[in-house]
């Protein structure tokens, strides 16, 4: 016997936490009494009792079917994958939101397993503090799922130069379903990208081969310049080792010329545009940087604001740090984007060893950080910042590498009786950090 679908418009939120660490149940449960909505939880502690309590088997036969199920992925006697794989592969119990927890960090592969299968995952929080993303999260997620369904209506840009193609591709989006498509066609990268600046398809066929641009030239190009849109590759029966370069580089996917039909056309385009749909949402969920492993703008933001609270409450300074690192786009320019994304993980590691674990450092921007700290006697802000300077100077010195990691800083201070908002901090310790970069190409 499987649960039955309860009304949407009640008040209160069923979740069935799945977590064998009986503290971590715990604060997870008392973080949600701030939530705005009201949660009522049912524990169970391994994965087999998931399915126990699901399809009320003793001794779960008053179970109520959850709205949402918060799963920790390592659990004893059935392992968190196999436990989400098997509902989602369950007619009845799909439908069931499930939000993934992980002592994971691996953000990237992180979303390619499970971003199909659940609507979020949250890396498990290392104390009571943290735990409140996990609210906030879920709120957005409980949120996301009441929303209206897109219409049937797909809107797509094909960038081909061969007419035939073009014509084969049309036909080809024209049969055996029933949705509204509007299909834009352009023969040149350049128009293609001319397109995109003034219109938001919802995908776009990409040929690899143009008479403006070739091979993998032609993916990047485009995704560097539009690295929001959805974008399929196009490529001949010799080109699929090409194809999946791209597909690594950030393509949803690729269709090789002649292989493909109508039919198993729109499902393609349908599972990219969800993907990249899923993508989006993971990405605004989550309050980790893929790249560092840092927390990003939301985690900051959410952390940030507990810190100053706890300061106020003790009656001591916040101090709020912002770091450019300087010269992102001439590495980058010069020596390629792989080794800036590695000046900015040297940057991020430097500032994590400088500061406390229980300060909050970010990247919050392509090559902006920012740091929040709670100012105890001999952690100072003009303490903490030489003491940056020293690490960034002994890292260039140990380090061959052809270009120097150096960073300009900004510095804001919040009193314990100030009431000014974190926006204006920021502002003040971006003022101060365009200063300090100013000065730097003045000649001395």
């Amino acid at each position: 016997m499987t649960l039955e679908q309860t009304p949407l418009d009640k008040k209160v939120v069923n979740v069935l936490l799945v977590e064998d660490d009986p503290v971590d149940a715990q604060m997870t449960q008392e973080a949600f009494r701030v939530a705005k909505m009201e949660f009522k939880f049912h524990w169970v502690d391994d994965g087999v009792k998931v399915f126990r309590y699901l399809q009320r088997d003793p001794p779960y036969e008053q179970a109520v079917r959850p709205d949402l199920i918060l799963l920790d992925i390592n659990l004893p006697r059935k392992d968190g994958r196999k436990v989400l794989h098997e509902i989602k592969n369950n007619e009845i119990l799909k439908s069931i939101p499930v939000v993934v927890f992980t002592t994971s960090e691996s953000h990237t592969e992180l979303v390619k397993k499970y971003a199909m299968d659940s609507r979020c995952y949250i890396v498990k929080p290392s104390n009571f503090g943290q735990f409140s993303t996990i609210v906030q999260t879920v709120e957005e997620i409980l949120a996301l799922g009441s929303a209206p369904a897109a219409p049937e209506t797909m809107h797509i840009l094909l960038v081909e130069d061969d007419p035939g193609d073009e014509a084969l591709l049309r036909d080809m989006l024209t049969e055996g379903h029933h949705l509204d498509i509007r299909l834009d066609c352009v023969n040149r990268l350049q128009a293609g990208m001319d397109h995109l600046r003034h219109h938001h398809p919802d995908l776009v066929l990409l040929d690899l081969d143009l008479p403006d641009s070739h091979g993998l030239e032609t993916f990047q190009q485009l995704h560097t310049n539009f690295p929001n849109a959805t974008i399929l590759v196009l490529t001949g029966l010799t080109d699929d080792a090409l194809a999946l370069e791209a597909v690594r580089l950030g393509a949803q996917d690729y269709l090789i010329k002649g292989q493909i039909n109508g039919k198993t056309l729109m499902r393609i385009l349908r599972y990219a545009i969800e993907r990249d749909r899923v993508r989006n949402v993971l990405q605004s969920l989550s309050v980790r940087d893929e790249l560092t492993g840092l927390y990003n703008r939301r985690g900051f933001l959410t952390l940030v604001d507990q810190q100053i609270r706890s300061a106020h409450r003790n009656g001591l300074n916040f101090i709020l740090f912002l770091a450019d690192l300087d010269g992102l786009k001439q590495i980058n320019d010069l020596y390629g984007h792989p080794e800036g994304d590695q000046a900015l993980k040297i940057t991020a590691d430097i500032l994590t060893q400088c500061f406390r674990t229980s300060d909050t450092v970010a990247r919050i921007g392509g090559d902006e950080f920012a740091i929040g700290a709670v100012e105890y006697p001999g952690s100072e802000a003009t303490v903490l910042e030489s003491r940056l300077v020293d690490a960034l100077t002994q890292a260039n010195q140990n380090d061959r590498r052809p270009y120097r990691v150096d960073c300009s800083f900004g510095i804001s201070r919040l009193g314990p009786r100030d009431s000014t908002s974190l926006e204006n901090l920021m502002a003040r310790a971006d003022s101060a950090l365009y200063e300090k970069k100013n000065s730097k190409k003045k000649p001395s």
